[in-house]
């Protein structure tokens, strides 16, 4: 990664005219529920987790368990966007998000560059996408949001751009400090 930052420094251009500002929002995402049997469960194979007795299937589910146990019902993810420049913009999202997403947001942002960067400001898990929950996998078998979180980040980053886009007029409690 060094080799390859070193030898494009020289080709990097530079911001001429920034027009630095940020918003950002903090929706409280859902958690997904567990049952009574499922901590009881949980709380019987804990001490068995660091013996390699538990398939790793089975101990990501106890620690989800005991995890959604002693959380409430929502979980807040804060979604941050910074403009640099009128071209360029970052988004800062909580969480290993699927790439997808990230995908998404570039292709709907109204900058000609958009940064999108994972594992901001906290790490509740991973953010599958609907599909992956629709095939199941490690990361949704590992995730503690619901079902379609990761789309509703999506759609509150795209806004959040299209409010930074140059041209648009922010209001003075918006400016540059957020939602």
């Amino acid at each position: 990664i060094g080799h390859t930052v070193l030898n494009n420094v020289k080709k990097m251009k530079r911001i001429k005219t920034p027009t630095l500002a940020a918003l950002n929002k903090v929706p409280m995402m859902p958690l997904q529920e567990t049952t009574p049997e499922k901590v009881a469960e949980a709380r019987a194979n804990f001490d068995l987790i660091d013996k390699d007795k538990l398939s790793l299937e089975t101990k990501a589910e106890t620690i989800k368990a005991l995890d959604l146990n002693s959380r409430g019902k929502t979980w807040p993810m804060e979604v941050q966007v910074y403009r640099l420049d009128g071209e360029t913009a970052i988004v800062a999202l909580p969480a290993e998000i699927f790439v997808e997403f990230g995908l998404t947001i570039k292709r709907k942002s109204p900058f000609k560059t958009t940064l999108v960067m994972a594992l901001n400001n906290d790490r509740p898990c991973y953010v599958p996408t609907l599909k992956a929950f629709q095939e199941g996998s490690y990361e949704v078998t590992n995730t503690r949001l619901k079902a379609g979180t990761g789309e509703k980040l999506v759609e509150i980053a795209v806004e959040l751009l299209k409010e930074l886009q140059p041209g648009t007029e922010m209001s003075d409690e918006n400016d540059a400090v957020g939602q």
